[in-house]
């Protein structure tokens, strides 16, 4: 329901001043409106750019089957010009027929797409619209693009049919007219250049995707069970958490648990001022409270000093641990220098504490983002708890059900009225990489429908190219041109034409897929296999796609076709 943005403002304003908490406090509140503006992710620009791309491959594929099929209509319109047709009633005529073919196929998309729909939204994780919205502006869009890209596409055969001689078209002479014209090869050259942008795309997206999944993150994720921070108040807080810790490490198929206010791909932790006491310069850090358990049962290498130790609960109080970013910005590359050095927190009053530990950098969010710096402070009392599992009962599901009950009934003992909430940390960090995933196999959905649309086109013109120079082949080889010269005759034309597109091709993927990459902070680089194995690719394909056509015409008997001709 639309509302005036003031107004509602306004009233929101009246009736939360009215409220008994704010009077008392004499509190004075404003509210005020800001419109929600939705903004595509880069993916989603990709995505769009891909769809793009695909209707410009369907378009030209239209000219060129349209304009192909036009021409085997040549004595029909040689006719009805002699009968007195004019050249508007004939564009009209084939735009009508255009429009129809068209209007056709939009009917059969979208039976399609109501048909799939239900496995369109899973597939997309329910970031598409309905075909019946019609609140935003991308259906009637759609509709425009359609409708103009219809009669646009619809034009080129009705104005090359209207502009025929009717003599030439009665004497059957039009092919011999329309030999020299190269627009349609520069269509096939531009729709086979998308189709090169989108293969070679394929294959780079696949490999940082790889890249992503092999990556060395310098942090043991494997076989962690995190339980939620429970909701406590501070009343027996510490001894409800140390209990449960207790006793879950008691579990013979437990390792060990650590304890955390941040966990791996759950964010950086809180931002904080810091500086060194020699050192006027105020930097900011990412803090996280650890217990000192957290280092060693995550595996991260220590690089000089000593972290947080059990039973030295003061000496941990007064002290951090910094990550070697975070000892770098502070100015140092030899760590052991900063051992003992004190360091002072402005958001806690201006507290001192003493650097008791470098450890190394590991990726505590996902590879698109730098390595923070962090800054480690002891805290035993709150946090994630992360509990390590033994390797036999995390690769049996059984056993591992049961560990997971265990667990589960140690809390209900522990906090028996807070639930239980629990995930593995290895498919919880690996979870920020779904939305990439997803969209690189919805790359490659689009990408084998431009392909395939693409090499369908260039079936149809093969197929009309080699009717059209059925004469040429017969004379040639009675001539004597042998099959294999009149087969290189044939293909050499469409290769250099997918050569062009390669050449053009290949450098705009590059550039392309480069900015797509800088998405990245930590990404693979562009391998000569990426941009090679699709040119083989697309050149086999296409290749494959004429073959039948320009077989058959090579090894025709030059006397029946010169008989039917």
């Amino acid at each position: 329901q639309k509302s005036n943005p003031k107004q509602l403002a306004k009233k929101l304003t009246h009736d939360i001043q009215t409220l008994e908490v704010f009077q008392s406090h004499q509190k004075d509140i404003q509210i005020a409106l800001e419109p929600i503006k939705g903004n595509l992710s880069n993916i989603e620009y990709m995505l769009a750019i891909v769809g793009i791309f695909i209707l410009l491959v369907t378009w030209i594929n239209f000219i060129n089957l349209a304009g192909a099929k036009a021409l085997g209509r040549f004595k029909e319109m040689g006719v009805r010009k002699v009968l007195g047709s004019v050249k508007s009633q004939i564009i009209r005529q084939f735009v009508f027929e255009g429009l129809l073919l068209n209007i056709i196929g939009l009917m059969c998309a979208l039976g399609i797409v109501f048909l799939i729909f239900p496995y369109l939204r899973i597939f997309t994780n329910n970031r598409v619209l309905p075909l019946n919205e019609w609140q935003t502006f991308i259906n009637p869009l759609f509709l425009l693009v359609f409708f103009i890209g219809a009669v646009i596409t619809s034009l080129y055969p009705a104005i090359i049919l209207a502009g025929l001689n009717p003599i030439d078209a009665l004497k059957g002479k039009i092919f011999q007219s329309t030999h020299k014209v190269g627009f349609r090869k520069t269509l096939v050259i531009f729709q086979f250049s998308i189709s090169i942008v989108l293969m070679i795309g394929v294959f780079i997206i696949s490999d940082q995707m790889r890249f992503i999944q092999n990556q060395d993150l310098g942090i043991d994720l494997s076989r962690t069970l995190i339980v939620k921070t429970a909701k406590d108040g501070w009343n027996g807080k510490v001894e409800r958490l140390k209990t449960f810790k207790t006793e879950v490490e008691a579990l013979s198929t437990v390792e060990g648990t650590a304890s955390s206010t941040m966990t791996p791909g759950g964010g950086n932790g809180q931002d904080v001022s810091v500086k060194l006491e020699k050192h006027n310069e105020m930097l900011n850090l990412h803090l996280i409270g650890i217990d000192a358990n957290f280092i060693n049962q995550y595996e991260l290498e220590v690089l000089a000093g000593e972290p947080f130790e059990k039973d030295q609960f003061w000496k941990n109080k007064k002290g951090i641990i910094i990550n070697k970013t975070a000892a770098k910005k502070l100015g140092y590359t030899n760590f052991d220098e900063l051992i003992s050095q004190k360091i002072i927190q402005s958001e806690n009053g201006g507290k001192v504490y003493e650097i008791l530990a470098v450890i190394d950098d590991y990726h505590h969010q996902s590879l698109k983002e730098d390595i923070p710096p962090l800054i480690f402070q002891f805290n035993s009392l709150r946090g994630h708890i992360s509990v390590k599992l033994n390797a036999i009962n995390y690769q049996d599901y059984e056993k591992l059900v049961a560990t997971i009950k265990d667990v589960e009934a140690i809390w209900n003992k522990t906090y028996s009225d807070l639930p239980f909430d629990y995930y593995f940390l290895d498919e919880s960090f690996n979870a920020q990489y779904v939305g990439d995933i997803r969209f690189r196999k919805i790359f490659e959905v689009f990408t084998t429908i431009s392909v395939f649309i693409a090499c369908l086109g260039l079936f149809g013109l093969s197929l009309f190219v080699s009717m059209k120079r059925k004469k040429e082949v017969g004379i040639r080889k009675t001539y004597g041109a042998s099959s294999v010269n009149i087969l290189g005759l044939f293909t050499k034309d469409y290769l250099i034409q997918i050569f062009v597109a390669i050449l053009i091709g290949t450098p705009v993927a590059y550039f392309f897929m480069e900015k797509w990459l800088e998405n990245y902070s930590f990404k693979t680089a562009i391998h000569g296999t990426s941009l090679f194995i699709p040119i083989v690719l697309l050149v086999l394909i296409s290749l494959s796609c004429v073959a039948f056509q320009t077989v058959k015409a090579a090894f025709a008997n030059p006397i029946k076709t010169l008989k039917n001709e």
